[in-house]
């Protein structure tokens, strides 16, 4: 079995849970893939004896995300350049890779940063790589989805869509974007109402793009909470409910005319002084990656 990097995109509704979970994640010996292998035949691999992630310490997945929510913690340091193999019984599903934050080049896999809650607390595996590049490569993983969903693990998470982007003046746009939630129980986001444009854009670049020759961003002011994330920053979403926000940002030098690849990610966060998960519902976190051609006038 050959493990293909897919480009594509799905996402769907909750299935419903039962008690059965059959899924695991083990280690690969040392010394069977080389670094710059792409393709690799998951059944003849040699996996350590024990699980590293036993089927009993995964409550969910969530799919919008892609993140492992355990109920234990898990030390990823000690693995930087190790790899792993996600595993249903003896059905192998995808193969990834501990990646180093400090690594100047991306994995051929879909990664773990290998660091000990650098990002999210060590209960929470995010399955990906930096800025969101195996994204696609994971929501086009239907073997993988399907075996979640057949587990009772799967979790839709939240959907977002870029609506617009609009030329206030050469420097400056306001793009409006849509934040949905999928699941049938309460999810917490981040409001840009809510923090302000600088506060918000600490946590994300805002919207960016490529007419294919070149690459625009903007150089704009952000600014840190000073005293951790208050939970009046967060929006509440009941099932099925979303929010669309409008944004202003600036700082650009130049921006495209005309059709153009806009980029945008939204950003997940939790209050200080709390957890991710709260008796009303759970914080949603991560880095919701859209991609989208847009006219700008």
């Amino acid at each position: 079995m050959l493990f293909p990097l897919f480009i594509s995109c799905t996402h769907d509704n909750d299935f419903p849970e039962n008690n059965k979970n059959d899924i695991k994640i083990y280690l690969v010996k040392d010394g069977q893939i080389e670094r710059n292998q792409t393709e690799v035949e998951l059944e003849l691999l040699k996996l350590e004896n024990l699980p590293w992630v036993k089927s009993s310490e995964i409550d969910f997945y969530d799919w919008s995300s892609h993140m492992f929510y355990l109920n234990v913690k898990k030390e990823r340091e000690k693995y930087t350049g190790r790899y792993f193999l996600v595993k249903k019984q003896d059905e192998p599903l995808f193969l990834g890779y501990f990646l180093s934050p400090y690594s100047s080049s991306l994995s051929y896999f879909p990664s773990i940063i290998a660091a000990n809650e650098l990002f999210y607390p060590s209960e929470i595996l995010e399955i990906g790589g930096f800025g969101g590049f195996y994204k696609e490569t994971m929501d086009a993983n239907i073997q993988f989805k399907d075996a979640l969903q057949a587990e009772g693990l799967f979790r839709a998470g939240i959907r977002v869509d870029l609506l617009s982007v609009v030329r206030k003046n050469s420097t400056t746009v306001d793009y409006t974007f849509k934040v949905e939630n999928l699941e049938n129980d309460i999810i917490f986001v981040l409001d840009p109402k809510k923090t302000g444009t600088q506060h918000f854009h600490y946590f994300t670049n805002g919207v960016s793009f490529n007419n294919g020759t070149k690459y625009y961003d903007s150089d704009f002011q952000s600014q840190a909470p000073e005293n951790g994330i208050p939970k009046e920053w967060f929006q509440t979403l009941s099932p099925n409910e979303s929010m669309v926000r409008t944004v202003e940002l600036n700082g650009f030098s130049s921006l495209p005319k005309g059709k153009t690849n806009c980029r945008f990610s939204f950003p997940g966060q939790y209050p200080k002084n709390s957890n991710w998960i709260n008796q009303k519902g759970r914080y949603w976190l991560g880095d919701y990656w859209v991609k989208k051609e847009m006219v700008l006038h």
